[in-house]
């Protein structure tokens, strides 16, 4: 009986396979409505109580997507360091015993299972990342730098 191994050339692109995805990175700072000593029409109550919730929004998800980059950027650390075990582990693996060259595919696979896992929530927190980048960018647009009312904000921030 003969057995068909694999050649060395296919270990090691089946060890490559994955490519590492830069994560996006979210705004440096999460927007504010600032100080109320800007320029244009006051905002109205109305207004101020929309900018104020969209400010304590913009920035719970921006303290979310720095959590979820800082994990993301661990995993990323991790992926690496398993694909360089990997490969230098190819150039030892045994390629006349069928039962380690089995046991090494199956940590390349377990690691590309690994990766394919970390590109789909990496390419998620993209998209978000540009979302929240876009919600920030609308914020600024409709409530930075406007003019309000202290005490409106006084009243609305204490819940009035």
């Amino acid at each position: 009986m003969t057995r068909t191994l694999p050649r060395r050339p296919l270990l090691i692109s089946m060890l490559l396979l994955c490519a590492a995805v830069q994560a996006a990175d979210p705004p440096k700072k999460a927007p504010s409505v600032g100080d109320g000593k800007g320029t244009g029409a006051l905002l109205t109550r109305d207004q101020l109580r929309d900018c104020l919730m969209r400010e304590e929004g913009l920035k719970s998800r921006h303290a979310q997507a720095t959590q979820l980059q800082t994990s993301l950027g661990a995993e990323q650390t991790e992926l690496d360091r398993l694909a360089a075990a990997l490969k230098e582990q190819a150039g030892s693996v045994d390629l006349k015993n069928a039962e380690a060259v089995a046991a090494y595919n199956a940590q390349v696979q377990s690691r590309q299972k690994l990766a394919d896992d970390y590109n789909a929530r990496a390419a998620q927190f993209n998209a978000q990342s540009q979302a929240l980048q876009d919600e920030g960018e609308a914020f600024r647009k409709a409530c930075d730098n406007r003019r309000f009312d202290d005490k409106d904000a006084a009243a609305l921030r204490s819940g009035k």
